[in-house]
């Protein structure tokens, strides 16, 4: 049984360049559900050519955006659910092993850490991609912080957020039952 593309189904009409699959230059991640109950979010890709940088391997900007890209995803899904949006803040991302390009790669993510500092809630996710054998590629550890929609307008610009990216957050704990970050998908 195959598991639920859930950036396919929550988020149609996608052009993300990490997660979309209406972006034909994009990475176009599949994000599903963990592979146990209540373990996060899990996600695979296979780099495309034109996304190495050394030839033949994969840039570490393109492994960077993939796992950016999850851990908004976990905060999206099974972070707070209170009609915010979660921007990333900071990273510190280790690479450990070279990603041939062409070669299928295994991302997971999880909620790590709630943290409050200065009255400002941020989540820390961890991410990890690893190859078809298991071996770990990068890993990082994500910072994101919450943002009301008229905050996340003034700060990229745009005029409206899109209706698909608009129920993707702003389900206000009504959401596809993930309104306890442990919850499972």
């Amino acid at each position: 049984m195959s598991k639920r593309l859930l950036n396919r189904e929550l988020l149609p009409g996608n052009d993300c360049f990490g997660c979309g699959h209406d972006n034909p230059r994009g990475l176009q991640i599949e994000v599903t559900d963990g592979e146990e109950e209540g373990e996060g979010l899990a996600g695979r890709f296979v780099p495309p050519t034109h996304s190495t940088g050394f030839p033949g391997i994969t840039h570490g900007g393109a492994l960077f955006t993939a796992m950016d890209c999850l851990a908004t995803w976990v905060v999206a899904l099974q972070g707070p659910q209170d009609d915010r949006y979660w921007l990333l803040e900071s990273s510190d991302v280790s690479y450990r092993k070279a990603a041939p390009e062409g070669e299928p790669l295994r991302l997971a993510g999880r909620l790590a850490e709630r943290e409050f500092d200065d009255g400002r809630e941020r989540l820390q996710v961890h991410v990890e991609i690893r190859d078809e054998d298991g071996d770990l590629v990068s890993e990082g550890k994500f910072r994101e912080v919450p943002v009301t929609a008229e905050k996340l307008r003034l700060l990229s610009g745009i005029e409206e957020i899109p209706d698909a990216w608009r129920s993707l957050f702003e389900r206000g704990g009504s959401g596809g039952g993930r309104d306890d970050p442990g919850a499972p998908g």
